[in-house]
């Protein structure tokens, strides 16, 4: 055991499971539901039964966006107004939950009851259990009713008065609502230091973390895009506010958009094509934590990563990438023939017909750079850390040079966007190599690519292809090759995957 005060004695699940089946006289045992009787959170999973889910989801995450438990007068505290004002918020929009509810939770306490502690319970008959948690009555007490034990109280919050009763310390709690007052020939089971000042008072405090036991998000299991990037790689960053939008699709907006015809419409057009490129880039960030976790003898993991590490699946991001390219290429066509003026008879073109030809061809195209950029992403991840250094500008490449492949750019467009992949490479290159000797970095492979990757910026400003085809860039082309003949075979010699390598640290 270990001691946090005088009082307070962190039991393993076997001490307590002793304890509970030796108590010879007749004992209150008070038993914390939550990931104690319950090794779920009764919260989470009833949250977790919102249906439609795509709608819950998006709900759960306005609320977290918006924060409404903020707003309430300081004698309510934020972390514990916070459940209840999602509870009530989901029930009022989806009033059919509480029904599916009672469906699901004898399911739940069937595969997450604490069988040993309540076998326990039930093998000693001087013990007079009840159950105190700072849930919800109506989410604990469909559960509570298909677990085998008897409870002579359960004391848990209101639904509509939950706000005060979620204020309450749970001795406090108890004592309001129901008859007990006396805690000091007590047992106290429970998983949360929350309830210290109940630990404290009872004659048997046990504070325990049972095995099996875990606290998984409403809607953990379930795919939304760029989800994964906000909550796992970037947590508490803002991503997809400062990243995508501010980075990302501002730097499309003034490279491409700023020189058509309807510049608004074109960003718009942008936006779905930026998000269907970030759910397929966001394959390889889960994929990477995936590849340090199983590879990687320290991975550096975000904290929230057990919780989402199940929710990329297989084909659901190419769906979701499918159907935002699909509003984005119809936009991007529709920018072409649209008329803005005032007076216009064929605003936004609705009278007018799409180059169905031109509009598949892109859309073959924007195919071929998702694709590429998986594939890229793919032999980054399962390549090792240094040779990972080269293919970075490649990913950076798609990121910004995919959209010019269907967009036409000018010289100053096609400038910012190589300026953008450098900007994202150099950090890399300093990142990779800033703890080593300055002649360990292979500034002929760098050459090399950066002239590829320049070459490209060029011939995508001037539409000209054929700058591939001229002599001119095949003799830069293999005196780079030349010059840094020994450092490109050093690399390529070099490279392996990942797996060849148990106790690579960093990725």
């Amino acid at each position: 055991m270990q001691q946090f005060s005088s009082k307070i004695l962190e039991c393993t699940s076997s001490e307590t499971i002793s304890l509970v089946s030796s108590i010879s006289e007749e004992t209150l045992l008070i038993l914390d539901f939550d990931e104690t009787l319950f090794l779920r959170n009764s919260t989470e999973e009833y949250l977790n039964t919102l249906k439609p889910r795509l709608l819950g989801i998006f709900l759960l995450i306005l609320l977290n966006k918006l924060k409404p438990w903020s707003w309430f007068p300081k004698k309510h505290n934020p972390e514990k107004t916070r459940d209840w004002i999602r509870v009530v918020v989901s029930t009022l929009i989806f009033p059919w939950t509480p029904v599916l509810w009672k469906r699901k939770a004898k399911e739940l306490a069937r595969l997450y009851s604490n069988s040993e502690l309540i076998q326990s319970t039930k093998n000693n008959s001087n013990l007079k259990p009840i159950i105190a948690s700072q849930g919800f009555t109506f989410i604990i007490e469909p559960i509570v009713q298909d677990i085998p034990i008897s409870v002579e109280h359960l004391v848990a919050c209101r639904f509509w008065r939950g706000i005060n009763d979620r204020q309450l310390n749970k001795e406090e709690l108890i004592t309001k609502r129901s008859n007990l007052s006396q805690f000091s020939e007590s047992i106290l089971i429970t998983d949360s230091l929350d309830d210290a000042s109940l630990l404290s008072l009872v004659k048997y405090p046990c504070f325990t973390k049972w095995p099996n036991s875990a606290c998984i998000s409403a809607m953990s299991d379930m795919y939304l895009p760029i989800l994964y990037y906000e909550r796992v790689k970037r947590p508490g960053e803002k991503p997809f506010v400062n990243t995508i939008i501010k980075n990302h699709l501002v730097t499309l907006g003034l490279a491409l958009s700023w020189t058509s015809p309807n510049p608004v419409l074109h960003l718009i057009s942008m936006f779905f094509l930026v998000l269907s490129f970030w759910c397929i880039y966001e394959i390889g960030y889960y994929e990477n934590d995936r590849i340090a976790e199983q590879y990687e003898s320290e991975p550096v993991l975000s904290k929230t990563y057990q919780n989402h590490k199940l929710r990329i699946g297989r084909w659901q991001p190419w769906v979701w990438a499918t159907m935002f390219s699909a509003v984005g290429m119809a936009l991007l066509e529709t920018t072409k023939f649209s008329d803005w003026s005032l007076g216009g008879s064929q605003l936004l073109g609705i009278n007018n017909h799409f180059n169905t030809h031109q509009l598949t061809l892109n859309f073959c195209i924007w195919a071929g750079v998702l694709l590429l950029t998986r594939l890229t992403f793919w032999a980054y991840n399962y390549l090792d850390k240094q040779t990972r250094v080269w293919l970075y500008p490649v990913l950076q490449l798609y990121k910004y040079f995919g959209f010019a492949a269907i967009s036409m750019t000018n010289l100053m467009g096609s400038i910012l966007l190589f300026t953008q992949v450098l900007a994202e490479w150099i950090p890399y290159l300093i990142y990779r190599f800033a703890k080593k000797r300055y002649d360990s970095f292979q500034q002929s492979v760098f050459r090399l690519v950066a002239f590829l990757c320049l070459s490209v910026a060029m011939a995508t400003a001037s539409q000209d292809i054929l700058l591939f085809t001229k002599i001119q860039f095949w003799g830069m082309l293999i005196w780079c090759f030349l010059r840094g003949r020994e450092q490109i075979g050093r690399v390529i010699s070099e490279a392996y995957p990942i797996w060849k390598n148990m106790t690579n640290l960093n990725r």
